[in-house]
């Protein structure tokens, strides 16, 4: 396939028969398929923070049914991929879910070939749509500029994925690509070239520019430092002192 972010997608098939997403697995391994056995527990994990790129799900199952869980899917998240499964297939069922906004349709058993295309389209159409839209790149955008104001806290994947309001595995590989560097790497980035400013501009000792910095150590930083620059943050202070003739 064309995209990484593609052979990396995450199912949600939710199916009161448990079998669905074991085939399903089995079928496409280069996918991460999980399960939800009801229209509830499905709508539940979608409302958390989640991973999952495209729902499969079965047009019938107890308390609700396919389309009503589809409406409920629509109102969380109107950008999510979703193909509805039916061992009823008839011309009215197809007509709803796409008056319901699913984007294609599977007929149980399924064919493996045809489910491959349908799964892969769908992907492909929702990561152009984010592309295209200027989603992705201003929600990049807002992560650096967060990152740029809080280098010295804490910050992890989860919490750039809720700035960019993006899944975790989908910013982090559109991060990347964007700016060329992991979410880790560019803090880093941030933090040694204040790092550099600092042993440049002010008296602070090494001390106080690591707590300065967040980390939680002098050693913590001086190590990171030297990775970086070659040279302790002492050793670059002084050198820079010199090639200024103070």
């Amino acid at each position: 396939m064309k995209n990484e972010l593609i052979q990396e997608a995450t199912i949600l098939v939710i199916d009161d028969e448990p079998k669905w997403q074991e085939l399903l697995q089995c079928a496409f391994p280069q996918y991460k398929c999980i399960g939800a056995k009801s229209g509830g527990e499905g709508l539940e994990l979608l409302r958390k923070p989640n991973d999952i790129d495209l729902v499969i799900l079965d047009y019938k199952m107890g308390l609700m049914t396919g389309i009503e869980v589809l409406k409920k899917i629509r109102q969380i998240n109107p950008a999510l991929g979703v193909i509805l499964m039916t061992a009823f297939g008839s011309k009215d069922v197809v007509v709803e879910a796409l008056e319901q906004h699913a984007d294609d349709f599977i007929d149980k058993p399924f064919r493996i070939e045809d489910t491959r295309q349908k799964i892969e389209n769908v992907l492909e159409a929702r990561y152009r749509r984010q592309k295209e839209s200027g989603r992705a790149d201003g929600s990049v955008q807002r992560v650096v500029r967060f990152l740029e104001r809080n280098y010295d806290k804490p910050f992890t994947l989860d919490d750039a994925a809720l700035v960019a309001s993006l899944s975790p595995k989908y910013l982090s590989r559109l991060f990347k690509e964007e700016t060329g560097k992991g979410l880790t790497e560019f803090k880093i980035a941030l933090k040694i070239d204040k790092a550099r400013e600092l042993l440049e501009s002010t008296s602070f000792s090494v001390k106080e520019i690591a707590e300065k910095l967040g980390y939680e150590s002098a050693e913590a930083f001086e190590k990171v430092f030297k990775r970086i620059e070659g040279r302790t943050p002492t050793e670059y202070r002084h050198l820079t002192q010199v090639e200024k003739g103070q």
